[in-house]
């Protein structure tokens, strides 16, 4: 990877109506969930595969829809890009 290269997080929320929100966000460090291991060592492609796993929004995070007046779970997809 150079150096001068600039670096985003691209986040993608996607709803049950096709509707696609997208947010560009700049990292110099990027912050990986860990996930439980019992070994004590864990890969950092487990890592990378934590964070690039699709996440259903629910409870707080979920959207109030008020055309259907219910609150929907929308999924969020993460991918790195390199411009």
């Amino acid at each position: 990877m150079e150096t001068n290269s600039l670096q985003l997080v691209v986040s993608e929320l996607q709803s049950l109506f096709g509707q696609t929100s997208t947010t560009y966000n700049v990292f110099s460090i990027l912050q990986l969930p860990v996930p439980n291991a019992r070994s004590g060592k864990i890969a950092i492609e487990r890592c990378l595969d934590a964070f690039f796993d699709e996440e259903i929004l629910e409870k707080d995070d979920a959207w109030y829809v008020e055309t259907t007046f219910w609150f929907h779970h929308p999924a969020v997809k993460q991918s790195i890009h390199y411009l």
